[in-house]
């Protein structure tokens, strides 16, 4: 039975999916982690990043294991497993390319391409959602297992809320958090406007990002901005939110993300909060809004006053792990 596992990602330190798997996989074998050898960023960035991703295939290239679980997203640095012998299990965390659609059009087909053929190569196909697997099953015509991105248990606060809110300033009757990267993922232009019709409540964003001085300039008052803080100490600040909120925007027709595998969405849940969200499919985890003012400030108004119900804890040892565990035994009873 294999029993050598060698986990690749484009940045194994900041991939929460691949330590946790690493976790889990550990109990029965023997696994260990591709770390990049090259890691310098320098401008102009696309000459590092070709560097950086060309070292790192190079590196996928030349490793030696029973079972490379390739983690995707970009794709492009993991076409070493198209030739390399053993078996291959495709983690397909992302869809990169229909994220590409946005800005790369053209290269968006090309990625689409290469996740095809690494799907296709692959013995065993994970990914995050129901609904992503039933699009790469047609896509591939191969089975597809769900390992939903649900936290740890040890994603716990290790702090009062009471003390976190004091030690922040917070003087309002209800406290918003958000939590994530300042990027054009989410609709800060909707949760700033909110945030003006809502005076009587605090907003924290907790993060920071490329368009972190823009949205500093046009915030009311009732907005602070708490930077980017260490994984460790993020249950803290949702410890001390009332409603946590996840305003994602739309970049494609089709709805594909849920709550299996949205981080922010299982982190807020992991700890019991009421969720306002947009543009993901429905779930009882959340109340999902469009991506109006109006809706998207009555919902935070409503779950501040307890007319929306908190999330259900789900938690990675209990659901991801048997999944990912179950999707292994398959694999190795192949061999």
């Amino acid at each position: 039975m294999p029993g050598n596992v060698l986990l690749v990602a484009q940045d194994p330190d900041s991939t929460t999916r691949l330590w946790l798997t690493k976790a889990s996989l550990s109990k029965k074998y023997d696994v260990h982690v591709l770390k990049p050898k090259f890691k310098k960023r320098f401008p102009p960035r696309a000459i590092s990043a070709v560097l950086r991703y060309g070292s790192y295939a190079f590196q996928e290239l030349l490793s030696s294991s029973d079972i490379l679980h390739v983690i995707n997203s970009p794709d492009f640095i993991h076409l070493p497993a198209l030739v390399k012998g053993g078996k291959v299990v495709y983690d397909y965390r992302s869809n990169y390319s229909d994220k590409l659609k946005l800005s790369y059009p053209y290269i968006s087909r090309y990625a689409a391409k290469v996740e095809e053929m690494l799907a296709k190569r692959a013995d065993t196909v994970l990914t995050v959602n129901d609904i992503i697997a039933m699009r790469l099953m047609r896509r591939t015509n191969k089975a597809v297992h769900v390992v939903p991105n649900y936290p740890s248990r040890g994603f716990r606060p290790d702090r009062d809320p009471n003390e976190v809110r004091a030690t922040h300033g917070f003087s309002a009757s209800g406290l918003i958090v958000f939590v994530g990267n300042l990027t054009d993922t989410y609709d800060f232009d909707l949760l700033l406007a909110s945030s003006k019709r809502l005076p009587n409540l605090e907003f924290w964003i907790v993060g920071s990002g490329k368009m972190e001085a823009r949205l500093r300039v046009k915030s009311p008052g009732n907005v602070k901005f708490l930077g980017k803080v260490p994984h460790e100490q993020v249950p803290n600040f949702i410890g001390a939110a009332d409603v946590c909120v996840a305003p994602l925007r739309a970049y494609q027709r089709d709805i594909v993300h849920n709550d299996q595998d949205v981080w922010k969405i299982n982190e807020y849940a992991a700890l019991g909060k009421p969720i306002v969200a947009t543009n993901l499919a429905p779930s009882q985890q959340y109340e999902l809004v469009k991506s109006d003012v109006g809706e998207f400030s009555e919902a935070i108004r409503r779950a501040c006053q307890g007319g929306i119900e908190p999330a259900e804890p789900r938690f990675w040892e209990d659901i991801s792990e048997l999944a990912l565990l179950r999707a292994y035994e398959g694999l190795c009873s192949d061999s």
